[in-house]
């Protein structure tokens, strides 16, 4: 991995991948104010494979990754490289696109051995006139309030997939007039943060804090949100796909999903390798318990199949909570949780936790 020295740097690197004429492939897009400041913090790194170019910004215990490519399948054999060379880190890749652009891409980091993180959709809405009654609980932020919010997101936003902004970039938000704060009682019950041009209102992070649930305090500051943003023609912003009560309630408030996603795929070596050992214990475990079948076939139910029955079920829980340290809650033996070594591995992963 080598420093990136200057944005012009990262144009001509990009450039060098296009003018190799064999197609053009990418998750990265400068932005020269945040790009800037990776580059001014030390942050940002570039390794060139084959007719790759992957950008790194590294964080403290891992990096999210960027790249520009050829073709895909230039890309399976430079991405395999790139995972080989850092397999001891943390490595967080964001596949962003209509859905037919990115499964494809998806797939293959699963073949590397790359796991969803989580996926979101982008949810708009069209600019439309909406009451809005003056708060005296929601203000603009201040410098003194940079600390504070950044507290928040590095408590309560996951740091790998959230992207959580610098200091520095806080506080240009904060100079430009795009963060909101709802004060309740002399603390800070929640934030919304957001990106603003001439025809689009774009929120990045918006926050409740535990403590004031139920107090409308999101609703309040949205609605605040959708005020700031009056002249512009649409707002938008990206939810957790699985979120449904989520988009039940944007949706109520006009906003409808795109096709358009951000899949988050982490590689995890380490990660990897506890769960192949897992993988192992249990086939030994089942191989133990019943010798005459051959419990490393893909696809099989075992339940199904007659290769387990319940007396075995019990048995299987015993021994895994003896040779593994687990134990397993009585309302998580059923067939389903033990019909197959994937279905094993989830009900003791959720079991440890």
């Amino acid at each position: 991995m080598e420093q990136v020295q200057s944005i012009d740097q990262l144009r001509q690197l990009s450039a060098e991948i296009r003018s190799l004429h064999r197609g053009f492939m990418t998750n990265f897009f400068i932005d020269p104010v945040k790009h800037g400041l990776w580059i001014e913090k030390n942050d940002c790194h570039f390794e060139r494979i084959g007719g790759t170019l992957f950008i790194i910004k590294r964080s403290l215990g891992f990096c999210n990754v960027f790249y520009c490519s050829t073709t895909l399948d230039e890309f399976s054999i430079d991405l395999s490289a790139f995972l080989a060379n850092h397999s001891d880190t943390i490595m967080m890749f964001d596949i962003v696109g209509r859905d037919v652009q990115c499964q494809p891409v998806v797939e293959l980091f699963r073949a590397k051995g790359c796991k969803e993180a989580t996926s979101l959709v982008r949810m708009t809405r069209m600019t439309t006139p909406m009451e809005f009654v003056a708060d005296s609980t929601i203000r603009r932020a201040e410098e003194k309030d940079v600390k504070g919010i950044s507290h928040l997101l590095h408590t309560y936003f996951d740091e790998q997939t959230e992207q959580i902004p610098y200091d520095k970039e806080l506080e240009d938000c904060v100079s430009q007039g795009h963060v909101l704060v709802c004060e309740e009682f002399g603390a800070m019950a929640g934030f919304l943060i957001y990106e603003l041009n001439a025809s689009t209102l774009y929120l990045r992070y918006w926050f409740t804090h535990p403590d004031f649930r139920d107090r409308k305090v999101g609703s309040r500051l949205l609605r605040r949100f959708f005020e700031d943003g009056k002249d512009t023609k649409r707002q938008l912003f990206w939810v957790i796909r699985t979120n449904e009560n989520a988009i039940k309630r944007y949706k109520h408030y006009g906003f409808a999903e795109e096709n358009m996603y951000d899949f988050v795929m982490r590689f995890d070596n380490n990660a990897n390798k506890m769960k192949e050992n897992m993988r192992e214990q249990i086939i030994k475990i089942l191989t133990e318990l019943r010798p005459e079948f051959d419990f490393t076939q893909e696809g099989v139910d075992f339940i199904e199949e007659g290769m387990l029955d319940s007396f075995d079920m019990v048995s299987l829980v015993d021994s895994i909570e003896t040779e593994m340290g687990v134990a397993i809650s009585g309302m998580d033996v059923l067939p389903e949780n033990f019909c197959t070594v994937d279905a094993i591995c989830k009900t003791i992963e959720k079991n440890q936790k």
